[in-house]
């Protein structure tokens, strides 16, 4: 009966330093240091020269699927409609185009359009 008693309290003392010990130690390591708590912000730029979905002749109207990159080097999937490439800007809609993202989008704060 004392063995079994005294077995039983060297297994809770085990387990209840084996606990301790894997605390101290989780504490002390650097795991979770880079994680931040705040988004990192990042672009999608549209110019003549970036995220052109349409890459065809000028005054070409094309519909379909494209993609375009953000700042950080992520990829967006794009469905458009009557979307045509133009020399000197980013792209231009005809009257009945659309363009939309077919990968969701996150962390964005903001949008501009510029004429």
């Amino acid at each position: 009966m004392k063995n079994k008693k005294l077995l039983s309290k060297a297994t809770l003392a085990f387990f209840a330093l084996s606990a301790l010990l894997i605390s101290a130690l989780s504490l002390g390591s650097n795991h979770g240091s880079s994680a931040r708590g705040e988004p990192t912000p990042y672009a999608i730029v549209f110019n003549a020269s970036k995220n052109k979905i349409v890459n065809g002749p000028v005054g070409q109207s094309n519909s379909g699927y494209g993609s375009m990159k953000t700042g950080l080097g992520n990829s967006i999937g794009m469905q458009i409609g009557a979307l045509e490439n133009t020399a000197t800007t980013w792209q231009s809609l005809r009257l009945s185009g659309y363009i939309t993202n077919t990968t969701i989008i996150h962390g964005i704060t903001y949008m501009r359009f510029k004429e």
